[in-house]
């Protein structure tokens, strides 16, 4: 017995590749935004930021002779997120108390490296909501004697945005409708 097979082309493409390559592409869509980080002193010191990458970058604090100043670089969440990865702190400073350095959420400064040691590392995670501004920060308490500098290293953040989560909805029902017109086909 000889089966009959019929096959669904557009364009010269069968429409399972068609199917397949357009679950592809939304999947691949949903993914989160990366931070959009914008540099602040908030005494209008000459502190600074260099940028890597948009997950790799270093902020300097000030060395106008002003003291308190707060160089930052922050951003606005989008959605719920997790923002983790690593960190390391130099300082001309014969020790790191002059020039502490941390994260932020919103108007709270949180502190990663300890007062003593001029040059130290480690690493940070913690959780951001839909709208709370956060970001990283080298406060200048003297202004004198050099630089602090902290460089973060930021993981990828694994919580996507709402419409990203639309999108992989969709692409998974793309591929379950895929997945379901086989089956009948083969039937």
């Amino acid at each position: 017995m000889v089966q009959s097979v019929t096959v669904n082309r557009f364009w010269g493409f069968e429409m399972k590749s068609i199917a397949y390559l357009g679950a592809v592409a939304l999947l691949a869509a949903a993914s989160p935004a990366a931070a959009v980080f914008t540099i602040n002193n908030s005494l209008g010191g000459d502190g600074f930021v260099n940028e890597t990458s948009p997950t790799l970058f270093t902020i300097t604090g000030d060395d106008t002779g002003a003291s308190g100043n707060v160089t930052s670089y922050g951003d606005v969440a989008a959605a719920l997120a997790t923002v983790s990865g690593s960190w390391s702190f130099t300082t001309a400073d014969e020790d790191a108390s002059w020039d502490p350095a941390g994260y932020f959420i919103n108007s709270s400064f949180f502190q990663l490296t300890n007062d003593t040691l001029s040059a130290q590392s480690g690493v940070f995670s913690f959780n951001v909501n839909a709208g709370d501004s956060y970001g990283f920060y080298v406060r200048t308490d003297d202004g004198l004697f050099g630089r602090g500098s902290l460089t973060v290293n930021l993981a990828s953040t694994a919580v996507p945005e709402p419409q990203s989560w639309a999108l992989l909805i969709a692409g998974f029902g793309l591929v379950g409708a895929v997945a379901r017109r086989r089956r009948l086909l083969a039937a």
